[in-house]
């Protein structure tokens, strides 16, 4: 969580960041939601690969470079050792909802 917070400090616009959680019958759900800029849809489906970027929503080049680019596939990899999930899609505010998913039983039988 705090990986994606720190993403969200560094990359959203100033303003309203939700941190939502869930509980299913699936198993749980965390997400961090943020007002803007958001994420090209060109680039969510590749930003949890580590070194990449996003592109500046403004002008098509490529994203600040302030980090690493580890921090979310640092997160991406860590749902996966937890056989959960990561994802990135559009918020309703016009930024970017980054959840996480994972099942109850996170340890192998």
């Amino acid at each position: 969580m705090l990986a994606l917070l720190e993403n969200v400090r560094q990359h959203a616009s100033p303003g309203p960041i939700t941190i939502q959680t869930r509980q299913d019958d699936a198993g749980y759900v965390l997400r961090v939601i943020d007002a803007g800029p958001g994420i090209p849809q060109e680039d969510a489906a590749h930003i949890f690969t580590a070194f990449r970027h996003a592109r500046d929503t403004e002008n098509g080049t490529p994203g600040d470079k302030r980090g690493s680019g580890l921090g979310l596939a640092v997160v991406a990899a860590i749902a996966r050792a937890h056989r959960g999930e990561a994802r990135c899609t559009p918020s309703d505010e016009g930024g970017s909802c980054f959840e996480l998913r994972w099942p109850t039983q996170s340890h192998s039988t």
